[in-house]
């Protein structure tokens, strides 16, 4: 089974960090990586954890794994509410209110 997660890309250079979901662990920030040479390019669309990979000291953490009978969206959101009001770092997430 795959395991889920809410991660975080880091910049303690820049005090910037994105918050995520995924189910690809660490490979999510190849992805990211990824996705952020082909926007370079022209090719590909903006996200905001752009801000932080582009930093050459960008780290992925896994904050917590997610259960199976967690809803993954919900506890993402609360995570972005956490840590927007508990770190001293400055959240470049791009939220929407649905």
């Amino acid at each position: 089974m795959v395991q889920r997660v809410i991660y975080c890309l880091m910049s303690k250079a820049k005090k910037i960090f994105y918050i995520g979901k995924t189910r690809q662990g660490s490979q999510r920030l190849v992805k990211h990586r990824h996705d952020y040479k082909r926007f370079e390019k022209g090719d590909y669309g903006f996200c905001s954890s752009y801000k932080v990979i582009e930093c050459p000291d960008c780290e992925f953490l896994i904050l917590r794994y997610i259960d199976d009978d967690e809803n993954i969206n919900d506890a993402e959101k609360k995570a972005i509410k956490y840590y927007r009001q508990n770190v001293e770092y400055r959240l470049v997430n791009i939220l929407h209110n649905h």
